[in-house]
């Protein structure tokens, strides 16, 4: 019996050597994950330049054009984060008045704020809005030009048919009479004979000067003081607030408060430029275009409540003429001249309703 039980111990001591001795298997190491490509940085863009837009005005710079020139650059350089930028130039320092214009649709210069009556040569249609005693007030020219879709259609009009997109119309002023002389006072147009009376160098506003009964001759704005010191020229006719900020008041000893023109300045772009900006820079522009179209409203507005008073202080003398007189002139003379013949006489009449 004990030897059986040797034995059976022997075998389990055998069988525990074994087994302790063998090796299980390695586990297989989990293959590496492939390594994700690298994702690429992306491409930087090229940086994109500005667009620069020179700025021409005849206006002095002392002139409120000027100065809503300068909130007009501040408000589109603020709103595009400095994807517009504008270089103003007054005083016909880059393009003179009569040029300006011409120096648009050719894109020699991107924006002017050019008057109305140096696009009648291209349309003389236009002449019907640059015609003395057509808007009777300034009120009534910012309904029609900038409020209305008679303004926005005759904008658009004018883009398609010479290449210039005006942006609005900014009121300059009323135009009055001034002259060297005190006597005769100028109360009708026939006191206005024989009186050399300079006229921005357009064929409407030369047209407007034989209206006003004087013997008109261009010469351009930047001349006008030096013309009336010397006596080159006898009168002239400018807003009161441009014949402050030109001195002109200086070389001055009546004014006529005619207010034979609500005085307007358009804002104009280059047709191309503008299309180019695409529609969110376009509206951009636009509503720095208005935020200056108000500043010019609202302080000539305030000059002109104040200037007369200033105009007297300054031994100037200051008259009411008989506008009656000078309105039955102009229409008369303007409804049987060539201009009219190019006139949409409903459009002159549905105007005239919106007063």
């Amino acid at each position: 019996m004990k030897r059986i039980l040797a034995i059976l111990l022997a075998l389990l001591m055998c069988f525990s050597l074994v087994a302790c001795g063998a090796k299980a298997p390695a586990e297989e190491a989990p293959a590496p994950e492939a390594e994700a490509p690298a994702e690429e940085a992306p491409a930087e863009e090229a940086p994109v330049d500005p667009i620069v837009l020179r700025f021409s005005s005849a206006a002095t710079g002392a002139s409120t054009t000027a100065e809503a020139m300068e909130v007009f650059k501040k408000a589109i350089e603020e709103k595009s984060n400095g994807r517009i930028l504008v270089e103003i130039y007054h005083s016909s320092s880059l393009v003179a008045q009569d040029a300006e214009v011409e120096s648009v649709i050719n894109g020699n210069i991107e924006m002017a704020t050019a008057d109305i009556s140096f696009v009648t040569p291209y349309l003389p249609y236009l002449s019907m809005f640059s015609a003395a005693y057509f808007f009777e007030s300034a009120e009534h020219a910012d309904t029609v030009m900038n409020r209305s879709e008679i303004g926005k259609a005759l904008c658009d009009r004018v883009a398609d048919e010479i290449g210039v997109q005006p942006l609005q119309v900014w009121y300059d002023g009323c135009r009055v009479l001034s002259t060297r002389f005190t006597e005769p006072t100028i109360m009708t147009p026939d006191d206005m004979a024989g009186v050399i009376l300079r006229m921005p160098n357009s064929d409407s506003y030369m047209f407007m000067g034989e209206v006003l009964g004087g013997n008109p001759t261009p010469l351009a704005f930047a001349e006008l003081y030096t013309a009336l010191n010397t006596g080159a020229v006898d009168a002239q006719d400018n807003p009161l607030p441009n014949i402050e900020s030109s001195k002109c008041y200086e070389v001055t000893g009546q004014i006529s408060l005619t207010n034979h023109l609500v005085g307007n300045v358009w804002p104009m772009i280059n047709k191309q430029v503008w299309d180019d900006m695409g529609a969110e820079l376009q509206g951009l522009m636009m509503e720095a275009i208005d935020e200056a179209g108000k500043y010019m409203m609202e302080t000539n507005k305030a000059k002109e409540a104040r200037l007369v008073e200033f105009f007297e202080s300054e031994g100037i003398k200051v008259v009411e003429p008989d506008r009656a007189a000078f309105i039955a002139r102009a229409e008369e003379m303007y409804l049987n001249s060539s201009f009219a013949e190019t006139w949409d006489m409903d459009l002159y009449a549905e105007i005239k309703a919106l007063a």
